[in-house]
């Protein structure tokens, strides 16, 4: 963060001091923000540690009951784009937060004591058709945010949880055709719902923006629609062939946009080489092999099943985000976990490994 944010910190402080909100310009004001964001989350990482995990059992429909409270204030005077053009962040005067994160966490809590109560009472496909009602009451919300990341995370995550549960083997063919199927509606209904009300030349924005994933040649420059995924290609492919050092690479000054969040991946890539790339992809192996290990020794149903869904939350989420990295998934905002600069997000990691931690604590 300290070397990767220095042009989108200098250009965003600019535009600051020319509004009169700072005095001066800053090359690290994302990497300030981030260590300021960092002591928050062991504050709250704290507080959660200390919180007894039955109290957390206990009261998380209320929890999940305040989350969505703040998606729907997105729709009041207190969301703000952050300049993105899509109003995902509520300003809460001393400081911003992203619903949507929040939602991510508890949404899971609810989800997964919905299904550990119902499977006992409702046969097989009550039970399916139940739960899909449910996910796509708890979702559709974000279709009309046009919070595309959030459901492409979510819908397959719920469906991972429903197998793992339930564990109807019979339901996997089925699974897979709802996910499938899900994910081509979502896309459409996301896509529908960002077109309403806009100008003709951002219509052909989003739409591009697919058309450019699945053929190259509609930017055949990679000028424009293309511009984004091509740059960060150019930093991926980099670290197989040389490596400038640290600090000396080219693409953070403004060729790769938003290097400190969506596209660290390739700023991270093109800076510290192919070995120390595979070792950030080793720490996230690490990461589920440790909780994984451990598993086997909840014994919990509920509590297995918040493990998995965890994980699946997190090592999902990095997937995404390196998969738009290197071009292998349409173009998202999907933050890459601990790395990424957000104040929502890099909070939820902190809390969602604590989570972990109390719950293996307590096999």
């Amino acid at each position: 963060m300290f070397s990767v944010s220095i042009h989108e910190s200098f250009q965003l402080t600019l535009d600051l001091v020319s509004k009169g909100v700072l005095a001066e310009t800053s090359n690290y004001y994302y990497f300030f923000g981030q260590v300021q964001k960092l002591f928050i989350g062991l504050v709250w990482c704290a507080v959660l540690y200390f919180l007894p995990w039955k109290l957390l059992k206990k009261y998380h429909n209320y929890f999940f009951l305040a989350t969505i409270v703040l998606v729907f204030l997105l729709f009041s005077p207190l969301a703000d784009d952050l300049g993105k053009g899509v109003t995902l962040w509520l300003d809460l005067w001393f400081f911003t937060i992203q619903p949507g994160e929040f939602f991510k966490l508890w949404y899971i809590f609810f989800l997964t004591w919905w299904l550990m109560r119902k499977r006992k009472t409702f046969d097989d496909w009550s039970l399916f058709i139940s739960f899909c009602v449910i996910s796509i009451v708890c979702l559709w919300i974000f279709v009309y945010l046009s919070d595309r990341w959030t459901l492409m995370i979510l819908w397959p995550i719920s469906l991972i949880i429903y197998w793992y549960i339930t564990w109807y083997t019979k339901h996997i063919w089925l699974v897979f055709v709802v996910f499938v199927l899900g994910t081509f509606s979502i896309a459409q209904l996301v896509t529908s719902q960002r077109m309403k009300g806009m100008p003709e030349s951002e219509k052909s924005y989003v739409q591009q923006r697919l058309e450019y994933f699945f053929d190259p040649d509609a930017d055949p420059s990679s000028r424009w629609i293309g511009r984004q995924t091509n740059q960060a290609l150019i930093a991926v492919g980099g670290w197989w062939l040389f490596w400038w050092g640290y600090g000396k690479w080219l693409q953070k000054f403004g060729y790769i946009p938003e290097a400190q969040s969506d596209f660290i991946f390739a700023a991270f890539s093109e800076e510290v080489w192919f070995a120390w790339n595979l070792l950030l992809l080793f720490f996230y192996f690490m990461l589920v092999y440790h909780w994984l290990k451990w598993l086997k020794k909840v014994t919990d149903n509920y509590d297995r099943a918040m493990v998995v869904w965890l994980l699946s939350l997190l090592i999902f989420q990095a997937f995404v985000n390196i998969g738009v990295n290197v071009n292998i998934i349409p173009l998202t905002w999907v933050t890459l976990p601990f790395l990424s600069h957000g104040w929502s997000a890099l909070i939820i990691n902190m809390l969602e490994v604590m989570l972990l931690h109390k719950i293996i604590q307590r096999a």
